[in-house]
């Protein structure tokens, strides 16, 4: 974090992350054979990312507001694949299936319009793409997934809240509405849940 006067700071962060696969007893490494499980440790390496992100935030009399961009390099993603035919019962596998990269931006207001009411909004831009198509399939042949160039699953592009609260000594209320755009929940992005739009009202 760097102060560049008493009201605004510029801050930074980088770390590493590791994430193993799932823990889920329906499918995965819980049901395959000895075999199976010795070929899984042996060959499927756990999902890395490396993370920036900077941004300005800045506190003024009335209004605290910050703006920051992010990247997120994501390696050796994991994704449950098809271990056999859909007409067949068996347990689905993870697998290492190539990369992703996760760029945005986010903005943060808060404005103190008097001693009781405030407004507060947020809105990110996110964009995450997979780099790499991938193989699959089972024992009779194996598929080739063209996933490159393909939003990740469930990543909406934009959300954004926005909402006015107020709070005394006996009484709160707050009225806000909440975007997210259309996500994906297919790889190949053959289909989607539509932008949607919710209103809340509250007091107390």
């Amino acid at each position: 974090v760097l102060s560049l006067n008493t009201h605004e700071q510029l801050f930074a962060n980088y770390s590493e992350n590791m994430n193993q696969y799932p823990l889920s007893p329906q499918e995965g490494i819980y049901n395959l054979s000895p075999a199976g499980f010795d070929y899984f440790k042996a060959n499927v390496k756990p999902e890395r990312a490396s993370s920036v992100d900077f941004g300005l935030r800045t506190k003024r009399d009335a209004v605290e507001a910050s703006l920051s961009s992010y990247f997120i390099s994501y390696r050796n993603r994991l994704v449950s694949v098809a271990n056999c035919q859909l007409t067949a019962f068996c347990a689905s596998l993870y697998e290492n299936v190539g990369t992703i990269t996760t760029k945005g931006l986010e903005g943060l207001l808060v404005w103190q319009l008097g001693p009781r009411l405030s407004w507060n909004s947020s809105a990110s831009y996110n964009s995450s793409k997979i780099n790499d198509d991938y193989s699959t399939g089972t024992a009779t042949g194996s598929t080739v997934i063209a996933a490159k160039g393909k939003d990740a699953v469930d990543a909406p592009r934009i959300m954004a809240t926005s909402g006015l609260r107020y709070a005394d000594r006996h009484l709160t209320g707050n009225v806000s509405v909440r975007h997210v755009d259309k996500r994906y929940f297919t790889i190949l992005n053959t289909l989607s849940v539509p932008a949607y739009n919710v209103a809340d009202a509250g007091v107390g």
